[in-house]
């Protein structure tokens, strides 16, 4: 994959927080899917993980998003779905595990799909969805949704949703993610120069 994301960034760039939840978009090489001979990934296949993370033993309990692409299609593996793939199928098929789709916080491809309050609606260049689950799968970090994206000249885009928890009462938890993700060192400088502007005000 010509991976516009360094594999050390996991940086949620206007990622807003609740004390307990939060947001991230997370790079994936999806170099494996490049033999597959239904709808190979490619150098010019992007993909990353929506991603949550919970702390304070409370609990993601629902996702809403509206993603929107300026640059790129979002790609779909003819054998995918809105949910995870079927595991068994990546040996003759290792495309599938680099669809697009939705999850529920748990083991990725462990076969526990969430529930859909609205869509998925998927456009080539757009989608929407509001997904649940109700066990409780307490602390950790866990995959969302996973997006692929064929962008020749890289993707640019932007996730912008909200998430509940257990302990949140219901209030919205939002998230708004760019695409790609900016280097580390491209945060820092942005942040350099609004300080430096401030200091000549």
């Amino acid at each position: 994959m010509r991976n516009l994301f360094a594999a050390a960034i996991v940086l949620a760039a206007g990622s807003i927080a609740s004390a307990s939840v939060s947001h991230y978009l997370l790079p994936v090489d999806n170099t494996s899917g490049y033999v597959d001979s239904q709808a190979p990934t490619s150098a010019d296949h992007y993909t990353f993980d929506l991603m949550i993370s919970v702390t304070g033993g409370d609990d993601w309990t629902s996702s809403a998003v509206v993603g929107n692409l300026t640059a790129g299609t979002f790609y779909q593996h003819p054998f995918g779905g809105d949910t995870e793939p079927n595991s068994a199928l990546f040996g003759s098929f290792p495309a599938l595990a680099y669809d697009s789709f939705f999850a529920a916080p748990a083991a990725l491809f462990d076969n526990i799909n969430p529930g859909f309050a609205s869509g998925p609606v998927w456009t080539d260049t757009t989608v929407t969805a509001t997904w649940f689950d109700t066990p409780d799968t307490g602390d950790g970090d866990y995959t969302l949704a996973r997006f692929t994206i064929y962008a020749p000249g890289g993707p640019v885009g932007t996730l912008v949703g909200s998430s509940t928890a257990k302990l949140s009462g219901g209030d919205l938890i939002p998230f708004n993610l760019n695409i790609p993700i900016p280097a580390p060192g491209s945060a820092m400088l942005l942040g350099l120069a609004g300080l430096a502007i401030r200091r000549r005000r």
